[in-house]
């Protein structure tokens, strides 16, 4: 049986720090540290494991739907970078229309050093009639799975090392 530990969190503004509005996926990196998507805010929070406020990423061009980790793999950590799949889209920053995305963010493994400043890495266009809602990383190919919300859809995205090799499958 779980019961409830610690909570985080409470109704803020995009300027806020650790307060939350519309938080909408969650994930843990290989260092303990707790990744919010704040979808109403069009930011990701970064917390410790015992909720104290580490950072705020502001960089994805549409609000964050979902956001899932990967790269705890030897031959992308022993790189020094992980990477946060970041899934966005619907209403955009000030209630404009939104282009449907898969971002994603990279960042340094080393759990010592801060996280740095956020960067977009890769870019992935969904279909503009969509919501791209949720992802996983097959960590062994590091293809991406992709939901699409209204178009119905199960996207995978095959990795290459070469950008104009990635496409749909």
């Amino acid at each position: 049986v779980q019961r409830l530990t610690r909570s985080r969190g409470g109704l803020g503004g995009p300027e806020t720090q650790g307060k939350l509005n519309v938080s909408h996926g969650v994930a843990i990196d290989s260092c303990d540290r707790v990744w919010v998507a704040d979808r109403a805010n069009a930011r990701v929070q970064i917390f410790t494991l015992a909720g104290k406020w580490l950072a705020t990423w502001t960089c994805m061009n549409e609000p964050p739907y979902g956001v899932r980790m990967y790269g705890d793999n030897e031959d992308l950590a022993s790189a020094g970078q992980g990477h946060a799949l970041v899934t966005g889209g619907g209403s955009g920053v000030g209630g404009t229309p939104a282009a449907n995305k898969l971002e994603i963010l990279s960042f340094d493994t080393s759990c010592t050093a801060p996280l740095g400043e956020c960067q977009v890495d890769y870019t992935i266009n969904v279909d503009p009639m969509s919501t791209a809602h949720f992802s996983a990383v097959n960590e062994k190919t590091k293809d991406i799975y992709l939901c699409e919300v209204t178009t119905n859809k199960l996207k995978k995205f095959k990795y290459s090392a070469q950008e104009s090799d990635r496409g749909v499958l």
